[in-house]
């Protein structure tokens, strides 16, 4: 007994032993002592000298100060635009990160792959690294990571306008940040997040965002003030500022800190033109409401020069002051050749998006790449602490268990989103359906039919890509889309069937919730399927219940039912089944709830399809 206790033992030291030495080999203490001088550097906008103080980590044989090494210089060549450069610098990087397997180094690997992946327009990477940044960062309790991923994931959704979910991350991260103690971090998180209360406020109206916008900023600018590596942040707040004054009308205070926005920035530095050129657009509608046309015009040149030199998109604003004060000024030229050059950027704006699109694939492969990186760490990780299994015996045994189900766990979530992605309503329905607008233009040339259905189609197409990608609709979104589905298979079918569709009158439609394309699957069955071969007028009804503040759905049809023809049925009612299988799936996963769905034979002719939701409602947090 005495000897096993002591072989324990042994294998015990061994095992801290090695891991201890392991997080020495994730340290850099070089690093440590260069990083502030690094970022003072680099804020400021003196990428070249913070490159030479970089240069000091390059001959070192810790392979931490390699990757910090490497990875300050991408993220400098991100800063110049020269992501060739940039991703050249990761690559390298990315070996020695697969060698050390460091979950703090990883950490921060992950959010300059966020950047690069932002800077050079890859969306959906960017969201991808992001999120498994932020849940590596808050398990390691690495507060400044988590910060910076969350402000990361916070402007992927403020570009898609998803400003709910922008505020919700902007939020999060000012929590890490305020958490981290690092000044540098919380003053570029308090600037972010007063943008968005401003942008919240711009659409809702709600004063008390726009206070919180004035408030936030000004505590940016009183953190960042006499720091030169705080520069960024302290002209990003001057401009929030000058804006909270615009919208207030309060135009000389506003003006003031314009300038200052302005006066911090140093010249000729690729990182301040946004600055600079926010300041002057900030000037020139200043200007403008005080009826100054011609020095709202100077400012507008001077912003507008600020825009091509940083990115052309931004250019519209301070084009759009042009065209008006020109006007103003009784410059007709002048007035319309800025309206000229606003159409021409907006066309050039769509064919960089058509472009985007055209590189789709290539994003997709990226993405690809990056998630076979992970998992090929994950199972690294797995390897190691199979090693720790066999070391500390059980406990190790009950460790690697639990960590796998989770694994799976996370698998199975992947899997069903996926799934649930894939999902669309039968292409056969689309090409039937434009299969009988044709037929009406060849046949009956019924000009107000065709236009009236050729719009109910489109309309459908859209609400239909729409609704894949939200993951909840209310119900009067759901009732419109049914709708429309409906009376284009009316047109498809004529006479055909009648339908239904009813909700309580104590059931606020505009606030209750489902998730989206939950009952067009079932629909779909009971007419493609339900009522083929039928000698009589099918009908549906779909009812929207409140039963206890639980929202129950009825689907009922007077078809086939389940046992004639079952051959032709049973695909797509496994189907229908599976796509409504998943989606209470991650309904219960998210909200913690108990859906639940059923499929009967109904006693006289049909199908049955009974549905449970619990309450979920518009604006609330799940």
């Amino acid at each position: 007994m005495n000897a096993i206790a002591r072989l324990f033992s042994i294998i015990v030291f061994i095992f801290v032993i090695t891991i201890c030495k392991g997080q020495d080999n994730c340290n850099c203490k070089p690093a440590d002592t260069l990083r502030q001088t690094i970022g003072k550097y680099y804020n400021s906008g003196k990428l070249d000298s913070a490159a030479l103080v970089l240069t000091k980590l390059k001959q070192s044989t810790n392979k931490a100060c390699r990757i910090v090494y490497l990875d300050g210089l991408g993220q400098i060549f991100i800063a110049k635009k020269q992501f060739a450069d940039a991703r050249n610098y990761f690559s390298q990087e990315e070996i020695i990160q697969d060698e050390l397997n460091c979950k703090n180094l990883r950490i921060r690997f992950y959010n300059t792959l966020a950047r690069y992946y932002q800077e050079a327009g890859y969306r959906d990477s960017v969201s991808m690294i992001t999120l498994k940044a932020i849940t590596l960062a808050e398990e390691e309790k690495d507060w400044y990571a988590a910060a910076r991923a969350s402000i990361n994931l916070a402007s992927i959704f403020q570009q898609e306008q998803q400003l709910n979910k922008y505020l919700q991350y902007s939020r999060k991260a000012l929590s890490f940040a305020r958490l981290s103690k690092d000044t540098v971090i919380l003053a570029a998180v308090l600037t972010r997040v007063a943008e968005s209360y401003f942008e919240s406020y711009q659409q809702k109206k709600f004063i008390e965002e726009l206070d919180s916008s004035y408030l936030l900023a000004t505590e940016c600018i009183s953190i960042s003030r006499n720091r030169p590596e705080n520069l960024l942040e302290l002209s990003d707040a001057y401009s929030k500022i000058s804006q909270y004054y615009i919208v207030t009308k309060q135009y000389n205070t506003a003006l003031t800190y314009a300038d200052s926005a302005i006066v911090v920035c140093p010249k000729g530095i690729f990182d301040f033109y946004r600055h600079q050129l926010n300041g002057y657009s900030a000037k020139s509608e200043i200007f403008f409401a005080l009826n100054n046309y011609k020095a709202a015009r100077a400012m507008a040149d001077s912003a507008y020069r600020y825009a091509l030199l940083f990115n052309k998109q931004l250019a519209i604003q301070p084009l759009n002051i042009i065209f008006k004060s020109s006007r103003a000024l009784k410059d007709f030229e002048r007035s319309s050749a800025a309206q000229e050059e606003m159409m021409r950027l907006r066309d050039s704006i769509y064919t960089i998006e058509k472009t985007a699109t055209i590189n789709e694939l290539e994003k997709k492969y990226n993405q690809a790449k990056n998630e076979k990186t992970i998992q090929e760490l994950s199972l690294q990780k797995k390897i190691y602490l199979l090693f720790a299994v066999v070391a500390v015996l059980a406990i190790g045994v009950v460790g690697f268990f639990l960590r796998q189900q989770s694994f799976k766990h996370k698998q199975k979530v992947l899997e069903t989103e996926q799934r649930l992605n894939r999902a669309r309503i039968n292409p056969h329905f689309f090409f039937n359906a434009l299969t009988s607008i044709q037929h009406l233009i060849l046949q009956k040339n019924d000009q107000l039919a065709i236009a009236s259905n050729l719009a109910k189609f489109s309309s459908l197409m859209r609400n239909t890509l729409e609704n894949t990608y939200n993951d909840y609709i209310t119900i009067e979104q759901e009732l419109a889309f049914l709708k429309q589905y409906l009376d284009l298979q009316l047109m498809r079918f004529p006479g055909k069937f009648t339908y239904l569709l009813h909700s309580d009158d104590d059931l606020e439609i505009d606030e209750w919730q489902v998730p989206s394309m939950i009952v067009q699957p079932f629909v779909e069955n009971c007419i493609e399927h339900g009522f083929a071969h039928i000698d009589y007028t099918g009908h549906i009804t779909v009812d929207f219940l409140n039963r206890n503040n639980q929202l129950h759905i009825l689907i009922t049809d007077n078809g086939r039912g389940f046992n004639k023809d079952a051959s032709r049925t049973s695909d797509h009612i496994s189907r229908a089944g599976q796509i409504l299988k998943d989606r209470i799936y991650l309904l219960n996963l998210t909200l913690k709830s108990n859906a639940s769905f059923s499929i009967t034979e109904r006693t006289e002719k049909g199908v049955s399809v009974a549905i449970k939701l619990p309450a979920i409602f518009k604006n609330s947090t799940h």
